[in-house]
């Protein structure tokens, strides 16, 4: 339903149509008096299809959709409509009632919605929404309108254009036809043109650079990487001051990549005034590239040439010396200057000694090897020391295949040569050392025939040893030896190691014990290719150490049936020990005061007696049970132990005062248990023997002897006579009478056992009143 307004007439609202979509009739009519003020065209439908017929026919500002619609909700209208061409663009909003859930609203817009009214209408808000949409498609239509203007323009500037693009084309096809880059820019350095080789030798395309200043964008830094002043640009003076320019340079690409250049700027002059310039530039980088190879290829030859350990002499093909290295120098004491008159192929030593062909096969273009020649250029009046040198001679030929150098390498092989000689020489002397070796010495190859036998063997098998050669074990031995020898030989072979062996083997004067050490000889892969042996007839030795083991044994049984003994005499004489001590205790603590003074000077006399009887045993036992006690060795902070020693000493005998140095730190690898015998029986010693110094001292720290540890307790007490010291460690041997100086005679014994079994040595230094050194060590 159609409903004109007639309301002002204003231009920009003309024809400016709203369809209002409304099952309801009142809904409709409310509608149509809201809007009614506002002049626009006013068209009412009540269904889905007649919208869409309407849409075909007519073109809408704003679409007014109530979305509860009994056949067809507004949502799903809405979502036809979008879809649809070119009805999809015209704004719908949507009338929904208060009570409409969110969700729906929500779903409105996903529909196509762009904006709803709430029902009942408000008047003012129905048109203020309205008038935006309105106001929207007016402007739309009046751009539409001078669109449809600038292309009636666009049709008279078409043909102008199409000649300009018919020239512009050809021009770039000329410019693009060119394989170097050239660009024009204007009087500020704005690239006007540049053509596709350009803008391909720098990575960009043509559209890319186009109006943007050249010098930014490819000749912004030196080939160092330094900034490149735009004043400083030879592109720059040829649009700013007219000069001409021409050389290398470096342009940078779009990747950020430096290329070198050969550019070529000249100016731009029209009617006497520099509009710009015009420049060409090649990409030269694969020139510079061989540049480079070549200097490369000149400096890796000149540094092998100069650093080759083989001396080397370039020639003329006339004969003359071009050219020597630094190993030819050092080889003969030549320089270049010294060789000008020297001609190499008129040279008579090499005649003499027949080598002269072989130069003058390299000077007819052949390769060749010169034999070893012990050459001496004094000679030929040169200076310089007689060599033996092996050389080997080619020509250098140009692309013609003409001769133009000679090369000429000597290898210095006067040390090899000397020590072939002394090989020789060597072989000489180990096969005469190998005759004269009380020794047998031979050598098998893997199927056990004799391949090298010294006299020694020769006497073994009764034979010369140019007979035994090529011979088997079985060919000189009975079946049972030479079976026998033949599987330990297998054996050897087969685990890759040396084998050392006894062997027993018949001779004409009865059966011989040899120790044989046997082993593989490898070659070069690793895998054995012969067996060499070294036999000792160990005969007499064997019967020796038949003896010897008899007399270990029975010397064994002796001592446990001593340590036995010993055990046996110590456990015997302790029960009436304890008996003795028990009475003294119970008559000096019962019957005290009815003894009169001799009884107790007795008692008291018994009582020490008894004390030393007892340490004895127990050093005895300590002395037989330490050869049987086995080591476990720690590491043991000897400075620590040591101040527990002299604390037990001190509170021992708190009255005395000695003054003891301790090396802090002294640390060594040892049983615990057996060093703190050590160290307490040589502290007891350093302790009573300076009792009688004014002023005692005992000292204990280490020193190095080689790469050994010693160790020392050292005293300033009474010392004894040096001639008495081979007695110092035998038991029960003193040194000092039992009266001055008490002691069991059997700790420094048990030092000795100590160390001994440790596998060190204990040893000592001393001078009568002036104090004792103890050193030991540990293996």
């Amino acid at each position: 339903m159609d409903h004109p307004n007639n309301g002002p007439q204003d231009q920009d609202f003309d024809r400016a149509g709203i369809l209002i979509v409304d099952e309801n009739p009142e809904s409709r009519t409310a509608l149509v008096e809201i809007l009614a003020p506002c002049n626009y065209r006013l068209e009412e439908v009540k269904s889905a299809q007649e919208t869409l017929t309407r849409l075909h026919s007519d073109e809408f500002a704003v679409l007014l959709i109530d979305v509860v619609m009994p056949q067809m909700s507004g949502l799903e209208l809405a979502s036809i409509i979008k879809k649809q061409e070119p009805a999809g663009i015209i704004p719908i909003i949507f009338l929904i009632t208060e009570n409409i859930d969110v969700k729906q609203i929500y779903k409105s817009y996903r529909s196509g919605a762009t904006d709803y009214l709430v029902k009942p209408l408000i008047p003012e808000v129905v048109r203020a929404k309205v008038a935006v949409f309105v106001e929207l498609f007016v402007q739309k239509r009046e751009q539409k309108r001078l669109r449809e203007s600038i292309t009636g323009l666009n049709n008279e500037l078409k043909e102008a254009k199409e000649k300009i693009r018919r020239l512009r084309r050809t021009y770039k096809m000329v410019l693009d036809s060119a394989g170097e880059g050239i660009y024009g820019v204007d009087s500020q350095g704005i690239l006007t043109f540049i053509n596709q080789s350009g803008a391909q030798i720098l990575g960009y395309t043509t559209d890319e650079l186009i109006g943007k200043p050249s010098h930014t964008i490819w000749h912004h830094h030196r080939l160092d990487g330094q900034l490149y002043s735009q004043k400083e640009c030879p592109n720059f003076a040829s649009y700013k001051s007219g000069k001409r320019h021409s050389g290398e340079d470096v342009f940078w690409k779009k990747d950020g990549t430096k290329i070198p250049v050969l550019l070529s700027s000249n100016p731009l002059i029209v009617e006497n005034e520099i509009v710009g310039a015009v420049a060409t530039f090649t990409d030269i980088t694969e020139h510079k590239k061989v540049e480079e190879e070549l200097r490369l290829s000149e400096a890796r030859f000149r540094t092998l040439f100069e650093q080759a350990t083989l001396s080397i002499q370039i020639l003329d093909p006339e004969g003359r010396s071009i050219e020597v290295n630094r190993s030819y120098e050092m080889l003969w004491g030549l320089t270049l200057e010294m060789l000008k008159d020297y001609n190499i192929l008129e040279d008579k030593q090499l005649i003499a000694k027949g080598i002269m062909p072989y130069i003058r096969k390299g000077f007819a273009g052949e390769a060749s090897e010169i034999p070893i020649v012990l050459y001496d250029p004094s000679e030929i009046n040169l200076p310089g020391k007689p060599r033996w040198v092996k050389g080997y001679i080619f020509p250098v030929k140009n692309k013609k295949g003409e001769i133009i150098q000679i090369v000429l390498m000597h290898v210095d092989v006067t040390e090899l040569t000397l020590k072939e000689n002394a090989l020789r020489e060597s072989r000489q002397q180990l096969q005469a050392i190998m005759d004269n070796s009380p020794t047998a010495i031979y050598m098998k190859d893997l199927q056990g025939r004799y391949m090298l036998v010294n006299r020694k063997t020769e006497k073994i098998f009764g034979i010369d040893k140019q007979e035994v050669i090529g011979k088997k074990d079985e060919d000189v031995f009975p079946s049972e030896t030479a079976e026998i020898v033949r599987t330990n030989d297998k054996n050897v072979l087969e685990s890759g190691v040396p084998i050392e062996l006894e062997e027993i083997i018949p001779l004409k004067d009865g059966f011989h014990t040899y120790i044989s050490t046997k082993y593989p000889l490898m070659d070069a892969s690793g895998k054995p290719y012969a067996i060499c042996g070294i036999s000792t007839d160990i005969t007499e030795r064997k019967k020796a150490e038949g003896s010897l083991r008899r007399y270990s044994e029975e010397l064994s049984a002796a001592n446990k049936e001593l340590e036995a003994f010993s055990y046996s005499v110590s456990h015997d004489l302790k029960n009436p020990l304890n008996t003795i001590s028990g009475f003294v205790q119970i008559l000096s603590e019962d019957y005290w005061e009815s003894i009169d003074g001799n009884g107790r000077d007795y008692l008291k006399r018994i009582a020490q007696g008894t004390d030393k009887m007892r340490s004895i045993i127990n050093n005895l036992l300590n002395f037989s049970r330490i050869e049987k006690q086995k080591i476990r060795r720690e590491e043991i902070d000897l400075s620590e132990m040591t101040r527990r020693i002299i604390s037990d000493l001190h509170y021992s005998q708190p009255k005395k005062r000695v003054h003891v140095i301790i090396q802090q730190g002294i640390k060594a690898n040892a049983d615990s248990q057996m060093l703190n015998i050590v160290l307490t029986n040589l502290l007891n010693n350093a302790w009573k023997y300076t009792s009688k110094k004014e002023n005692p001292q005992i000292e204990v720290g280490t020193m190095k002897e080689g790469d050994k540890t010693v160790y020392f307790v050292s005293d300033n007490g009474a010392g004894f006579d040096m001639k008495l010291a081979d007695r110092l460690f035998v038991p029960f041997q003193r040194l000092h009478a039992e009266k001055e100086y008490t002691g069991t005679g059997i700790g420094l014994a048990i030092v000795e056992r100590v160390i001994k079994k440790h596998g060190g040595r204990v040893w000592a230094e001393s001078e009568v009143g002036k104090g004792a050194t103890f050193y030991f060590t540990l293996g």
